[in-house]
């Protein structure tokens, strides 16, 4: 799915499935990965590094189960699994996870 397709306000979180895309390296430090994908270097919150901790690239993961593992992490914000989604959304308009309609 292309990034941007689904708009934050509109997505169920059962309707949702993300899955982590490869990359050439990473390297975790003080809770926040540093991830190398060809020539980018992009340094991810705690947060965000948490969310990809949990996702795999070989199976997909429905919004509703990683939310429930963000929260249970780290707790949530007052928009929930809206929050999950622009999250993910984000993570995936940089290439580091796929979207689609579960």
């Amino acid at each position: 799915m292309e990034p941007g397709v689904m708009e934050p306000g509109t997505v169920e979180p059962g309707t949702v499935e993300v899955r982590r895309v490869p990359v050439d390296d990473e390297l975790l430090v003080d809770g926040e990965l540093v991830v190398l994908r060809g020539q980018d270097v992009l340094v991810l919150s705690e947060v965000a590094s948490g969310a990809l901790d949990h996702l795999g690239s070989e199976v997909w993961t429905s919004l509703a189960s990683l939310t429930d593992a963000v929260e249970a992490r780290f707790g949530l914000p007052d928009e929930g699994a809206q929050a999950v989604f622009s999250l993910v959304s984000d993570l995936s308009d940089v290439g580091l996870v796929e979207l689609r309609r579960g």
